[in-house]
């Protein structure tokens, strides 16, 4: 079972199920499975005839905690030591795959062009996830 967060939960058009947000993919779910907004939990995914569906939900699942790195205080940084996020965001695994495509393919001359193909992968992913297809 896979550990997720809810980022967003409403009740379907039709009102006997639930729309479940994560990341920039919509689920459906059960009415009765207790899924609120914020919501950390554990569940299957199974492809249904509405789309992917998430069963077995556990709300007992919980992520554990991260401890900051020292010199860092949440929110900010401290003594010039920048503070990260817990989870990577979505685009980073794609962003990731490009830049290695592109040193590879020898387009990367120096370590500063890492920056540009980063950027123009996440732009890359950010407007597909919201379905833009002018990139």
């Amino acid at each position: 079972m896979a550990q997720m967060k809810a980022d967003d939960v409403m009740k379907s058009g039709t009102g006997k199920s639930l729309r479940v947000k994560i990341g920039a993919q919509w689920f459906g779910a059960d009415l009765d499975s207790g899924l609120q907004k914020g919501s950390v939990f554990s569940a299957e995914v199974q492809t249904g005839k509405f789309g992917p569906w998430l069963t077995e939900v556990d709300l007992g699942a919980s992520i554990p905690p991260v401890e900051a790195p020292r010199g860092s205080s949440v929110g900010g940084s401290s003594g010039g030591i920048p503070t990260f996020p817990t989870v990577a965001p979505f685009w980073m695994p794609f962003a990731s795959n490009v830049v290695a495509n592109a040193i590879s393919g020898g387009l990367v001359k120096t370590p500063t062009d890492i920056k540009a193909w980063v950027l123009a992968a996440k732009e890359a992913a950010e407007k597909a996830a919201i379905g833009d297809a002018s990139f």
